[in-house]
């Protein structure tokens, strides 16, 4: 007879029950991530590697019928974004 209690998660590997991360933790574990991989790298490596997604955007724009439009309602839903995130 087996002294072991019932797994309390079945089909969850050993790690995700081990290793269990709130939302929070995560956005924090994401962050650190992405802050150690720009520590590492130098400014002409950063812009390279963000070039393509910079040239999609202003593409995104341009192809607007009115970019300076579409640009200013970018702006204007991060500022609003932003002021969420403070309050928060």
């Amino acid at each position: 007879m087996s002294t072991q209690s019932p797994d309390p998660t079945p089909g969850k590997s050993r790690r995700e029950r081990v290793y269990r991360t709130t939302p929070a933790e995560r956005r924090l574990q994401a962050r650190l991530a992405a802050q150690t991989r720009w520590a590492r790298t130098t400014p002409a490596e950063r812009r390279a590697a963000t070039q393509a997604a910079r040239d999609a955007f202003t593409a995104q724009l341009n192809s607007a019928p009115n970019p300076a439009a579409a640009r200013a309602a970018h702006m204007t839903a991060m500022s609003l974004k932003a002021s969420r995130n403070k309050r928060s």
